[in-house]
């Protein structure tokens, strides 16, 4: 018998908030993770490393006021 077709678009999958927030914290430790890795291969220099502290604080401010934003919107 001929294969069952696949329907052109896949249902979506359904995460329930612990799941997706579990998921998301994964994928950011992850990152980190593979970061500090790279880091650490480089055998970085003090500057270098103050470098990616700034940037990594830098990031981390525009997250909380990306968070402030949709804290006011709601």
């Amino acid at each position: 018998s001929p294969p069952m077709p696949l329907p052109a678009h896949p249902a979506p999958v359904r995460e329930d908030a612990e799941s997706r927030k579990f998921r998301i914290t994964r994928r950011i430790q992850e990152m980190r993770d593979d970061l500090k890795g790279f880091l650490s291969a480089q055998n970085p220099t003090r500057g270098e490393l103050v470098s990616a502290a700034i940037s990594m604080r830098l990031l981390a401010k525009e997250l909380d006021f990306a968070a402030a934003q949709m804290e006011e919107s709601q």
